[in-house]
C-alpha cells in the first residue's frame, strides 16, 4: 500500500521527474480539463483534485521551488535541534546524527519505481489454445484527493513529534556515547498525524479499481505469465510505475468468466 507522508507533486501531474516545463503545462491544462468541477458537479473530490493539480503546478513551474522540493520534498529538510548542552561529546554527536537524518531525507525523496502487481487468470484449455481477449479488474492505489498524500485534513501538513521534534530517533543517554533509538511516538516518521483525513483515513492514498483489456495469445502454456510495463503501483517522486504481471493457469471450468469475474472473449 502506497504510504506517503506529503505532496507528491510528480505523481499528481502524472509526469517524469525529468519533465521539462511545456510538458508539466500541458499535463496540468490536461488534468485541469478531465477533473475540472464543472464537468463532474457530483463528484465530491473534483473540488480538491483542482486544488491538488494548482498547487502541483504552481511549485513545478517556479525553478526554484522544484529544485528545493527535488532535494527536500514538501516540507523541507530535517530541522537542527542542537543538544541541550555545552559538551564537545554531545555536540559531535548531535551534528553527525544531523548528518545522517539529512542524508537518508536527500535518499528518500529520489525517484522510486512503483511495486509490481500480480494477477492471476484462469483460462479454459480452448482459450489458452485459440487466445482470447479479457477484460480484468485490477486493485490499484493512488494519492488522495482531499489531503494530496498528507494524511491530514485539508492537506495541512502533520506536526513534528513532539518527542524526536521531527529527527525520527531519539537519544539514549550511553556510558561514552549516545546511542540512537527510533521515536516510538511517531514510529519514526518524524510526525504525527492529529487530524486525520477523512477521505483515505489517513493512509495517504485511496484504493481504486482499474479495467484492463488485455490480449491473450494463442498457444500459451499453464503458468505463463504476461507482463503489462507500468500497469503496476504507482512511483513516488517521478519515478516510474511497477510492472502487472498477469499469471496464466488452465481451469476445467466452461463458463465465459473466470474465477475473479472477467469477462474473457475468444478470438475469431
Amino acid at each position: 500500500m502506497l504510504h506517503p507522508t506529503e505532496p507528491d507533486y510528480y505523481s499528481i501531474l502524472g509526469v517524469r521527474r525529468e519533465a521539462s516545463l511545456e510538458e508539466i503545462r500541458q499535463a496540468y491544462h490536461r488534468l485541469v480539463t478531465r477533473f475540472h468541477p464543472d464537468v463532474h458537479p457530483d463528484d465530491s473530490d473534483a473540488e480538491a483534485c483542482l486544488r491538488s493539480l494548482n498547487q502541483a503546478y504552481a511549485l513545478l513551474k517556479d525553478p526554484a521551488q522544484r529544485a528545493r522540493y527535488d532535494r527536500w520534498g514538501a516540507w523541507g529538510p530535517p530541522v537542527w535541534h542542537p543538544p541541550g548542552t555545552g559538551a564537545v561529546r554531545e555536540w559531535t554527536v548531535a551534528v553527525l546524527n544531523h548528518l545522517l537524518i539529512a542524508r537518508d531525507h536527500l535518499d528518500a525523496h529520489k525517484p522510486q519505481r512503483g511495486r509490481d502487481l500480480r494477477y492471476s487468470l484462469h483460462l479454459t484449455p480452448q482459450e489458452c489454445l485459440k487466445g482470447c481477449e479479457a477484460r480484468i479488474n485490477v486493485a490499484n492505489v493512488r494519492w488522495c484527493p482531499q489531503c494530496q498524500g498528507s494524511r491530514m485534513a485539508a492537506g495541512k501538513p502533520p506536526f513534528p513529534c513532539p518527542q524526536c521534534r521531527g529527527a525520527r530517533e531519539i537519544r539514549r543517554p550511553g556510558w561514552l556515547l549516545s546511542t540512537m533509538r527510533q521515536c516510538d511516538v511517531c514510529a519514526g516518521e518524524g510526525v504525527v498525524v492529529t487530524d486525520s483525513c477523512r477521505r483515505c483515513t489517513g493512509k495517504g492514498a485511496i484504493q481504486i479499481m482499474r479495467t484492463l483489456t488485455i490480449d491473450i495469445p494463442s498457444g500459451l502454456q499453464d503458468g505463463s505469465r504476461l507482463r503489462l510495463q507500468g500497469e503496476g503501483g504507482p512511483g513516488r517522486w517521478g519515478g516510474p510505475a511497477g510492472d502487472l504481471y498477469v499469471y496464466l493457469s488452465k481451469s476445467s471450468s466452461a463458463s465465459r468468466r473466470d474465477m475473479d469475474g472477467v469477462f474473457l472473449r475468444p478470438h475469431v
